[in-house]
């Protein structure tokens, strides 16, 4: 059985802008390609461009949760992190 809760959830987020950073380059644009430049990732997540500063993070979907995300933004050299269960 899944567990995890929005504190777990941040606290990975933070791991990953602070030390896995590169990880951004990829997660803020809507398309990527990663390998030999031969996959190609699509974001689902559609607040990308149309909110400034938005680096993404990451999306998902559980049975119990709903539709997930985790956002990161900076906002003038401060960095925001949301966690938001149950999206619909």
């Amino acid at each position: 059985m899944d567990q995890g809760n929005a504190k777990d959830l941040y606290k990975l987020a933070t791991i990953t802008v602070k030390d896995y950073s590169e990880f951004l380059d990829f997660s803020k644009n809507s398309v990527a390609y990663i390998g030999n430049g031969d996959t190609k990732l699509t974001s689902t997540n559609t607040l990308l461009g149309k909110v400034t500063g938005l680096d993404g993070l990451k999306t998902g979907y559980h049975d119990a949760a709903g539709s997930n995300i985790i956002l990161t933004a900076d906002r003038g050299g401060d960095r925001v992190i949301a966690v938001i269960f149950g999206i619909e």
